[in-house]
């Protein structure tokens, strides 16, 4: 084989640290050695990359075609600018062996590649085929969600996914259009992406065919001898909108990921405050009453609302990003602090999230990552490096990067050529549009292109005109479906592509500017420049400790901006935040994350009215002073001495409930502290995962006298959740409510009465719904409750029913 003559450039530094999770590849010679500090970014000394400039390649002018195609054998030979993560071969080559592989990358293919069918593109770069880390693909039949289209000022800005989830903390709800997608509307939807030079997703769900398919949950299949990754939307449990600043009780928490799969990537950490950081102590171990279920093979979806603490840990441990910044930004007015990922050395993957609140496509999400770049982030992030985001970081965050994400021998031939125009290296993929897309493969086999390629490659494509450039796409072979059929059994919501900006394509630029924007001493910004904020944080130029680079105060950084080694230089500028005495973070050894925020003292007064000026947000640990009117096997009940509306409240136990320290069992008239998470379980509001003092023997607060029709439904009912009440002069309307099923509960005048209690723990026998249909009874005392969709009255034991 003929020795390669080139002309080697040094440029500035990027390096992708280890394998994110077990079975992905270790050591990448083609990937140079870190020489500076900054990971994969752009602020190191040293080589970011090398430039070879090739000679020998076969020649050809396809002019507006950007590739020319030369008949031979059934193996492939791309030449072009070939990018590889640390080097380019200008005029070089990827030769594809007969079944889809990739034999040869580089300068020295010209001969091996002999007598292969040629696809020549001197005006082009040939890249990996870009691979979304992060996808929702049962909702590839949506479109952007428009605030104002929904009755939503459009600068509002959430705190928590479950904010705009499940309308939380008093934020408005929003229902997206889509979910449920067919096969057919993924098929279109994986057209838009290979569209875009993409050639993998990884996105909850099966796919329609065309794209490889790197998520383990449906039956999809990768075509690359790999069970896939396990995606993980809700491993907290908490899809019914649980929220907690601290402590993990309230959380149904998932294992750690089976052994069956070489990457476990959930979303964590959505969202800018303690509730979304707290997530990840709760999932690595370093939460209250948690086990480490995050590990090395984890790739934490989001990861938003994290610290330097947090960051280091995720290093330590061999964790990977996957970064989505425009779904962030539109919903959070943020992102994640992705420079304090690559300087403690965090590989970053790049996805799109959905199509409501993300990019309809990669080169969508590469601009936003581009621009929130070039405008925010000071450029510490060359195109080099934002390039291997979307090819080989994303790659390695799920496990794949031993097969594809890169342009080396062995590995699938999943790639995509890209019109150069003024652009050159990288540059000319982070910055394309989907016109200057001239081909895309998968395997070797064609999925779209410039229409004489095409032709000239695979029989029966079908054309489509691209912002005024013929092209096809190979639909029928993968999928059995024409598009022209496609588009008329699905009616699209949403168009394959856009010449420019899509319509009502969410955001990219960060700005939280509503007065209830500001939360836990966070900041207000509009994320414009100015000469007084050069990078719109809303911190002023002589009080910003990262001046150039955009950290704003977050909720989850309680009133200043992040800086964690205390030295005056902020964290997302610091070469390492973790040293005030080094700029050397090669070595992590990760600090002490810490137990979160200490406990808000309040009164069950506060939490359980909403209106009051002191209500406490869902998850907020919080200590009260009351009285125990009531003692189950699970729950008890505590109240505020005044009594009255709003004074009672569940305390969720788990088991009896016994005094720290001491073991001994709380009992009904005891005067206590409580410590707990306020939470909302299924609307009924409780303290979780807490923990019993001792203060006092006192009396229970007697029994309030409140008639039957202020108990069943309604603001008044409300009010009276937990408190210790009493109803007179009421008969047995319904004996069996639930029937055909039996639970023991019966009705009086419409109101449920339960043996919750009774049967958990209380004393004086056993309460069932034996009574006769207008049984009367004088008078019945219990604590209201809420389960189940209903009002509930619960004796406390049968002389408590007279």
């Amino acid at each position: 084989m003929r020795a390669p003559i080139c002309a080697l450039l040094l440029l500035s530094v990027v390096a992708l640290g280890p394998a994110a999770c077990a079975g992905s590849e270790q050591d990448d010679p083609s990937v140079p050695t870190p020489t500076g500090d900054g990971g994969a970014g752009g602020q190191a000394s040293g080589p970011e990359y090398t430039t070879h400039v090739c000679e020998g390649a076969p020649t050809a002018a396809p002019g507006a075609d950007v590739c020319a195609v030369q008949a031979g054998d059934q193996r492939m030979l791309v030449v072009g600018d070939v990018l590889t993560p640390g080097a380019v071969y200008e005029g070089g080559a990827v030769l594809l062996d007969a079944g889809g592989s990739i034999s040869c990358v580089g300068c020295d293919c010209f001969t091996e590649g002999a007598g292969a069918t040629a696809v020549i593109c001197p005006e082009a770069v040939v890249s990996a085929g870009l691979i979304n880390a992060h996808d929702h693909v049962g909702w590839m039949n949506g479109e952007p969600w428009v605030a104002q289209q929904n009755g939503v000022d459009e600068d509002l800005r959430w705190e928590h996914r479950n904010d705009w989830r499940r309308g939380k903390r008093n934020h408005p709800e929003i229902d997206v259009a889509g979910g449920g997608a067919s096969k057919q509307d993924k098929v279109y939807g994986e057209l838009r992406f290979v569209l875009s030079g993409a050639t993998a997703i990884f996105g909850s769900g099966d796919l329609g065919g065309l794209m490889r398919d790197l998520d383990a949950t449906g039956d999809g299949d990768s075509g690359l001898g790999d069970p896939g990754a396990k995606y993980d939307t809700f491993p907290l449990g908490d899809s019914s909108g649980t929220q907690m600043e601290q402590g993990c009780g309230s959380y149904d928490i998932d294992g750690p990921a089976s052994s069956y799969f070489d990457c476990h990537a959930p979303h964590v950490a959505e969202g800018i405050d303690q509730v979304s950081r707290n997530e990840f102590h709760c999932l690595t171990g370093t939460g209250s009453g948690s086990e480490a279920v995050l590990d090395e093979r984890s790739a934490i979806i989001h990861g938003i609302g994290l610290t330097v603490a947090e960051i280091a840990l995720m290093a330590e441990r061999g964790m990977r990003l996957i970064w989505t910044p425009r779904s962030n930004i539109a919903l959070y007015g943020d992102t994640a602090p992705v420079t304090v990922y690559d300087q403690l050395g965090v590989s970053i993957g790049l996805g799109t999230d959905w199509l409501p609140s993300g990019s309809m496509n990669m080169l969508r999400e590469l601009a936003c990552a581009a621009g929130f770049n070039r405008d925010f982030l000071g450029g510490h992030f060359s195109d080099h490096a934002l390039w291997q985001m979307a090819t080989i970081g994303s790659a390695r965050a799920l496990a794949f990067d031993d097969v594809v994400g890169k342009l080396a021998p062995s590995y699938a031939g999943d790639l995509a050529v890209y019109a150069k125009g003024d652009r050159s290296h990288y540059t000319a993929v982070v910055d394309a549009a989907v016109e200057d897309v001239a081909l895309v493969l998968r395997g070797g086999e064609v999925l779209s292109g410039n229409e004489a390629v095409v032709a000239a490659l695979e029989p029966s494509c079908e054309p489509l005109d691209v912002c005024g450039v013929p092209k096809q796409v190979c639909l029928s072979r993968d999928t059995g479906e024409t598009l022209a059929d496609l588009e008329a059994s699905i009616n699209p919501a949403y168009p394959l592509f856009y010449c420019g900006e899509p319509a009502g394509e969410p955001t990219c630029l960060p700005a939280r500017t509503l007065n209830e924007d500001a939360v836990n001493g966070s900041t207000n910004y509009a994320g414009m420049s100015s000469a007084d904020d050069e990078d719109g944080d809303g911190v002023s130029q002589a009080d910003d400790n990262c001046a150039s680079v955009f950290n704003p105060v977050r909720p989850v950084d309680n009133g200043t901006q992040a800086d964690h080694d205390g030295d005056g230089v902020g964290d997302a500028c610091d070469p390492c935040p973790l040293d005030a005495d080094t700029d050397d973070c090669s070595v992590i050894d990760a600090p002490d994350p810490g137990p979160g925020p200490e406990p808000t003292d309040t009164t069950i007064v506060a939490i359980q009215d909403v209106s009051h000026a002191g209500h406490p947000a869902e998850g907020t640990r919080v200590t009260v002073t009351c009285v125990v009117t009531a003692v189950g096997d699970s729950l008890a009940w505590c109240q505020d001495p005044a009594g009255g509306a709003y004074s009672g409240i569940a305390v969720f136990t788990g088991s009896a409930a016994t005094y720290v320290g001491s073991g001994d069992a709380v009992a009904v008239g005891d005067s206590v502290q409580v410590e707990g998470d306020y939470v909302e379980f299924f609307d009924l509001s409780q303290l979780d995962n807490a923990a019993f003092t001792f203060v006092a023997t006192a009396t229970a607060p007697a029994a309030v006298s409140v008639s039957v029709s202020e108990l069943i439904s309604g603001t008044v009912a409300e009010s009276y959740e937990g408190v210790l009440v009493r109803i007179s002069a009421v008969t047995v309307s319904d004996v069996n409510p639930d029937a055909p099923d039996d639970y023991d509960e019966f009705a009086v005048d419409g109101l449920r009465i339960d043996d919750l209690i009774i049967d958990g723990g209380g004393t004086g026998g056993t309460l069932d719904n034996g009574y006769s249909l207008g049984h009367a009874f004088s008078e019945i005392v219990g604590v209201h409750h809420y389960s189940f969709g209903n009002y509930k009255l619960l004796p406390r034991s049968m002389n408590d029913l007279n």
